[in-house]
C-alpha cells in the first residue's frame, strides 16, 4: 500500500468523483457508494453520474449528504447486440455527458474541482471526452471491457456462443479502437490508472500497454460484522421465511445470472448434494427461467432472490454453507472478502482476482474449474465443520487486513495517487 508521510491538510481538496452508472447496483457499485465517507475525510467531494443511486441507496450506505450531480432524466445503458455492435452505449453516454457538461452549475462545479477520479463501467470512460484540460485524473479500471477483449460476455448462460467470434471480433473492431482510444488519452494526458487486483493490473498491461497501480475495493467491518447484530437477526427471520431459506441448507452465490458469473456452472456442481442454491444479483427473465429449468432436472432447488439491501445480503451469507463462485477470471470480486468478514467459508474457482483475497486451505478452498466434481462436495463437506469455518474465517480477515482494504486504506491509495498531479498543477 502506498504510504503517505505527512497527514491530508485542512484544506480539502475538491474531487470529482464519477461513474456512469448506479442503475444496477452491484459489487462495484456497493463498494464506491460505502468508500465515499472515506473519501470525504480527505478530500471535498462531489459525486458525477449519468444515472444517480436512489435516495434509499444512498442514505442506506451512509452518504446521502455527499453533493451529487446528474442528467434529468438519467441516462439508461443500450442494450441489445445492435447497440453493443453499433457501439451505442458510448455514443449515448459521450451525448450526455456533454450535455451534462453544459450545465452552468455543473460546468462550475468542474472548474473548481482540483482532480477527478473516474470508476470504469458502461458510460464512465466517456467523460473523458467532456472534461476540462490539465485535469488532474486518476482512473479505478475494475476491468477491461470484456465483451471487446474475451469471449465470455458474448455466451447465452449455458456457454454457447451467440454467434461465430470472428464474426463478434469483426463487428466490434471499431468499438474496440475507440476503447483504446480514450485509455490512451487518459494516459497521455498524464492520468493514473489503477487495477482492483493483480490480475486486471496485469490485464490493463496486456490490453492497452500501459502501467497501472493497485487499488484493491473495500469492506466496511462495522457493517459486515462477525457477530450478528439484532436488527440483523430480525431481518433473517424475515428474509428466511419470505425465501424458504433453512440455515445451513443452500450456498449463495453473487452476480447477474449470466455465463461469465459461473451461475450455471454453480448449479451443476450442486447435483446429488443436499443444498439448494441461493442467488443474489437477479438477470434477464428468460435466463432465470433457463436456470430454473436447469436446477429442476438436476433436481436441486434454485432460489432467485430478489434486490437485496445490504443488512439482507449478510444475513443470507452468514447462515449460508458457503459462498461458491464458478465466474470466469473475477476481477477480483468483492463476495470472498465479506464472506470472510461474517465468518462464512468461501469456495471459489482458481481464477483471477479471487487469488488475491482467499488462499486455498488457508482461507478458504480454490479449486480449478476442471476439478473432478468430487472434491467441490467435499470442500462443501468441510466448510460444514465449525472448526475449518473459524479457522478460515479468521485467516480470510489477517489476508483483508494486510492487503489494506478498509474504506480508510482505499481513501488513502487515492489520496496518494494524486497529490503529486494535483501539487504538479498548482501555480508556482
Amino acid at each position: 500500500m502506498p504510504s503517505s508521510d505527512d497527514a491530508p491538510t485542512k484544506h480539502r481538496p475538491h474531487l470529482v468523483v464519477a461513474k456512469g452508472t448506479f442503475s444496477t447496483l452491484g459489487g462495484a457499485e456497493r463498494d464506491l457508494l460505502n468508500n465515499l465517507n472515506a473519501l470525504n475525510e480527505i478530500f471535498d467531494v462531489t459525486l458525477l453520474t449519468l444515472h444517480p443511486p436512489t435516495p434509499a441507496e444512498m442514505e442506506e450506505a451512509g452518504v446521502g449528504h455527499i453533493p451529487t450531480l446528474c442528467p434529468d432524466p438519467p441516462w439508461d445503458q443500450p442494450t441489445g447486440p445492435f447497440a453493443e455492435i453499433m457501439a451505442r452505449g458510448n455514443q449515448t453516454s459521450t451525448k450526455a455527458w456533454g450535455d451534462l457538461m453544459s450545465d452552468s452549475k455543473v460546468n462550475d462545479v468542474m472548474n473548481d474541482a482540483e482532480a477527478i477520479h473516474i470508476v470504469s463501467g458502461p458510460g464512465s470512460l466517456e467523460l473523458f471526452n467532456s472534461l476540462p484540460p490539465l485535469i488532474p485524473t486518476h482512473l479505478h479500471m475494475l476491468e477491461p471491457h470484456r465483451g471487446l477483449y474475451e469471449d465470455v460476455l458474448h455466451r447465452t448462460i449455458d456457454g454457447t456462443l451467440n454467434r461465430p467470434m470472428w464474426l463478434t471480433s469483426f463487428l466490434l473492431s471499431k468499438q474496440r479502437r475507440r476503447d483504446q482510444q480514450l485509455v490512451r488519452r487518459i494516459t497521455d494526458a498524464g492520468g493514473l490508472i489503477s487495477g482492483n487486483s493483480p490480475w486486471i493490473v496485469e490485464r490493463i498491461s496486456e490490453v492497452y500497454r500501459t502501467e497501472a497501480t493497485l487499488l484493491p475495493h473495500s469492506i466496511d467491518t462495522s457493517e459486515w460484522t462477525l457477530e450478528p447484530t439484532p436488527k440483523e437477526i430480525s431481518v433473517w427471520n424475515d428474509v428466511s421465511m419470505t425465501h424458504d431459506l433453512i440455515e445451513d441448507e443452500y450456498v449463495v452465490t453473487v452476480g447477474r445470472a449470466s455465463w461469465v458469473k459461473g451461475t450455471w456452472q454453480t448449479l451443476s456442481m450442486l447435483e446429488s448434494t443436499p443444498f439448494s442454491l441461493a442467488h443474489i444479483g437477479g438477470g434477464e427473465s428468460e435466463d432465470i427461467k433457463k436456470l430454473e429449468a436447469h436446477a429442476a432436472s438436476l433436481n436441486v432447488t434454485y432460489r432467485p432472490l430478489p434486490r437485496l439491501s445490504q443488512l439482507e445480503m449478510l444475513s443470507v451469507f452468514r447462515h449460508a454453507r458457503a459462498m461458491v463462485s464458478h465466474a470466469h477470471h473475477e476481477p477480483m470480486g468483492l463476495t470472498p472478502i465479506e464472506a470472510h468478514a461474517c465468518g462464512t467459508p468461501v469456495i471459489a474457482v482458481d481464477e483471477g482476482g479471487f487469488r488475491m483475497t482467499t488462499e486455498d486451505g488457508v482461507s478458504g478452498r480454490l479449486l480449478s474449474r476442471d476439478a473432478p466434481i468430487s472434491e467441490w462436495h467435499s470442500s462443501l463437506e468441510q466448510a460444514g465443520d465449525p472448526d475449518c469455518r473459524r479457522m478460515w474465517s479468521a485467516a480470510g480477515r489477517l489476508r483483508v487486513k494486510a492487503i489494506g482494504m478498509s474504506p480508510t486504506d482505499y481513501a488513502r491509495r487515492i489520496h496518494d495517487y494524486l497529490k503529486p498531479l494535483i501539487v504538479a498543477t498548482k501555480p508556482s
